[in-house]
C-alpha cells in the first residue's frame, strides 16, 4: 500500500477526532431534528460544519448505512443527491478511493461535478462503548 496514502487516511482520522473533541463548536441552529454547528477551520479561509441528530435505530444499524459501499447500486439505492459513485482503488477492505460524481442541478446553471475522495472507517473500543468512525477527504 502507499505510504503516502496510509499517512494521509491517519491524518485525516487524527484531525477529525481533535475536531470531535473539540469545545470551539457554536451552535448554529435546529432545524428538523439535526443541530447544526460550525468552527474556524484550521486548514482553510472559512469554516467547518458538524451535524447532529438522534436516529431511533441500533447503532451498528447507522454505521453500516454510512459506510461507503462496495458497489455503485448500493450507494445510488438511498443517496439520491448523487448521480453516480465508483471505488476506484483499493488499498483494504477499509481504506479506498472513489468517484463521486454529482448531478447537474438548476436546469443546468450548476453542471455536474466530480470528486475523489479517501474514504477510511474504523470501529473504536473505549472501555464503556464503541465509536464508529466514517472518514473522508
Amino acid at each position: 500500500m502507499g505510504d503516502d496514502i496510509l499517512s494521509k487516511a491517519t491524518a485525516v482520522e487524527a484531525d477529525v477526532v481533535g475536531f470531535s473533541q473539540s469545545t470551539s463548536w457554536a451552535k448554529m441552529k435546529t432545524q428538523a431534528g439535526v443541530d447544526v454547528f460550525s468552527q474556524p477551520s484550521p486548514h482553510f479561509d472559512g469554516y467547518m460544519y458538524r451535524y447532529t441528530c438522534e436516529i431511533d435505530a441500533p447503532c451498528h444499524v447507522v454505521y453500516e448505512v454510512l459506510k461507503p459501499p462496495k458497489t455503485s447500486a448500493e450507494r445510488l439505492a438511498w443517496d439520491k443527491s448523487i448521480a453516480g459513485y465508483e471505488r476506484v482503488h483499493t488499498y483494504k477492505e477499509n481504506l479506498f478511493i472513489a468517484v463521486i460524481v454529482t448531478p447537474t442541478v438548476f436546469t443546468g446553471l450548476i453542471s455536474q461535478r466530480e470528486f475523489l475522495d479517501l474514504f477510511t472507517f474504523r470501529t473504536i473500543d473505549t472501555d464503556s462503548s464503541q465509536t464508529h468512525w466514517v472518514f473522508g477527504k
